[in-house]
């Protein structure tokens, strides 16, 4: 189905954008009330708060090599609150772990919905149980499985209480709702929560994207358009982006676009709508993203193109490739207009104007090898400097460096292209490494960096595999991670007090830690990991010791590159 969405008159074009199920027309800034999207909201689902809904996050909003694929609700900046069932239904996950969504669960509902509530503090009963009995069963701190007994409940039941566990920042509830059969998470934001929004979305600027041999104003690097300049000068092919964000009314937390649309020269040239995702190919957001600038500032910065290798399924089937050709003398107008969920939208028009087209310079070739994105691609030179490239490992032709640097180090592709698929690397040095190697990767700024195990090789160098791309530089890490007691006699969690525990610091400087295990009396007891706040701890509640006595505690931590440390102590039980 087509809904008209009628441009203000300033504009003078008409365009055509795909809508869900409803054929609708409305004039931008007067949107009806309750309207998602240009169809109706949908019903029939219960707000898993009962406070009023404020967001932190919404879905389509760019993420760390993903979209992000729920909402997350705002619980007062505190941890403790019900976590309610949006549908009747049965629990048909549990996920607990240090990374990710935390403490999280499953809802399937019989209306072919699931909905997904993460980064709890804990599972209401007789989950919780469960949980601890199938985790001392299999002697796993990690659990993702789907319970082999029906946890069933009603719409409004409480099924466990808001946290910060996982990769969350602070204490929020992440929710999702997906399509039970697909597992693709659908916007929530299509259904009639009383979110409030009034806000358009902004619209900071327009990108222009030079082709090889192109310019914008006389620049063959990307140049940005803020909302001041409304007519350029182009000579040859360009793309577009936009950077855009939207707020809503409860709060001023940066939240994605819903939808991004593109007319050229009055015609209909690109559209991209927020209504699903697919988790297969999450990784593709760095497609759609402006790479470059998304990677380095983190601005919200849309492509209005699609790179060959992008598979997200946001697309309009009619979106073209994005390539705009500006002849000399002739002028093209590109109509940009964004929208948010709820029909709030902003709109721009930027007009190209051809000029002649200067020769292409030798300099201002990128400098390495140009890659076919979807070929096979090796490199190796004297000094055993080996790169081996998938097909598909990137989403277009792109220049790759790769040599060896000035100060040290080796360069292996730019920090400004995404990768889709692992890279295989060979370098011919060890760091001085006996029995492993590190090699740690260099950011920009010299002075963070990231770690990848590498496996060393007969010859004294190092291979790994990689999605990271930059200034590499080979590390040794011989040192375990270092364990500490926070208190040898057990007491409250800081943020439950009533929760009372054995905690546990431990902290790794360069690889990071990968694992912590412990054990009472040689007898495995399950421990909560929070790397966050460098903190394990083991739930009283859970009564594998003995109250009143004093016990043996042996806690052992591995980090990425392999080392392992332990701690041993005696543990006076309350």
């Amino acid at each position: 189905m087509k809904a008209l969405i009628r441009l203000g008159k300033h504009v003078g074009v008409a365009l055509l954008f795909s809508a869900i199920a409803l054929q609708s027309t409305w004039v931008v800034g007067q949107t009806p009330s309750r309207i998602r999207g240009g169809e109706p909201a949908r019903t029939g689902l219960v707000p898993p708060l009962n406070i009023p809904l404020v967001l932190a996050g919404n879905f389509g909003e760019l993420r760390s090599n993903h979209f992000h694929t729920g909402l997350d609700f705002k619980t007062l900046g505190r941890e403790g609150l019900p976590v309610l069932a949006a549908t009747d239904g049965v629990v048909s996950r549990v996920r607990t772990g240090p990374y990710g969504y935390g403490n999280a669960l499953y809802l399937s509902s019989p209306d072919g919905l699931t909905s997904v509530y993460a980064h709890l503090q804990r599972f209401a009963e007789p989950i919780s149980t469960w949980l601890c009995e199938e985790q001392y069963r299999s002697e796993e701190n990690e659990w993702d499985a789907a319970p082999r007994r029906a946890f069933t409940f009603k719409a409004g039941d409480t099924l466990g209480w808001s946290g910060n566990s996982g990769s969350s920042g602070g204490p929020h509830l992440h929710f999702e709702i997906r399509e039970t059969a697909t597992q693709r998470p659908i916007n929530p934001l299509l259904w009639d929560f009383d979110v409030a929004d009034n806000r358009a979305p902004r619209l900071d600027a327009v990108w222009l994207l030079p082709e090889p041999g192109a310019t914008v104003d006389g620049r063959s690097t990307p140049v940005r358009l803020d909302g001041d300049i409304n007519r350029v000068q182009v000579s040859g092919r360009v793309r577009v982006a936009v950077e855009a964000f939207d707020r809503l009314s409860g709060a001023n937390n940066v939240c994605g676009v819903y939808r991004m649309a593109v007319a050229l020269d009055s015609v209909p040239w690109f559209e991209a709508s927020l209504d699903t995702l697919d988790f297969s190919v999450a990784r593709d957001m760095n497609a759609h993203a402006y790479y470059p600038v998304w990677s380095r500032e983190r601005k919200q910065v849309h492509r209005m193109h699609r790179l060959p290798g992008n598979r997200l399924p946001i697309y309009d089937r009619t979106t073209r490739s994005g390539i705009i050709e500006v002849l000399p003398g002739v002028e093209r107008s590109v109509h940009v207009f964004v929208e948010d969920v709820h029909g709030n939208a902003v709109e721009r028009t930027v007009r190209l104007i051809g000029a002649v087209q200067a020769p292409a310079s030798e300099d201002e070739r990128p400098p390495g090898a140009l890659l076919r994105y979807d070929t096979d691609w090796s490199f190796s030179d004297s000094t055993g400097l080996r790169v081996d490239v998938p097909k598909d490992a990137f989403y277009d032709d792109a220049w790759f460096p790769c040599h060896a640097a000035a100060g040290g180090g080796w360069y292996i592709g730019s920090e400004s292209l995404p990768v889709r698929k692992a890279i295989s690397v060979e370098l011919p040095e060890n760091a001085g490494c006996g029995v492993r190697g590190h090699v740690a990767v260099q950011v920009e700024e010299g002075e963070s960096f990231r770690v990848e195990p590498a496996r060393l090789l007969a010859g004294g160098g190092i291979r790994f595999t990689t999605r990271n791309l930059g200034l590499y530089r080979a590390a040794c890490d011989t040192i375990g991670p270092r364990i500490a007691i926070r208190n040898s006699r057990p007491s409250g969690l800081p943020e439950n007090p009533r929760m009372e525990a054995l905690q546990f610091e431990v902290t790794d400087d360069f690889s990071g830690v990968a694992e912590v295990e412990a054990w009472v009396e040689g007898c495995w007891m399950r421990l909560h990991w929070d790397p966050k706040k460098d903190r394990a701890f083991y739930l009283l509640e859970d009564g594998r010791h003995l109250p009143g006595e004093r016990q043996e505690v042996l806690v052992e931590a591995r980090d990425e590159a392999g080392n392992v440390s332990a701690w041993r102590g005696t543990v006076i039980w309350p």
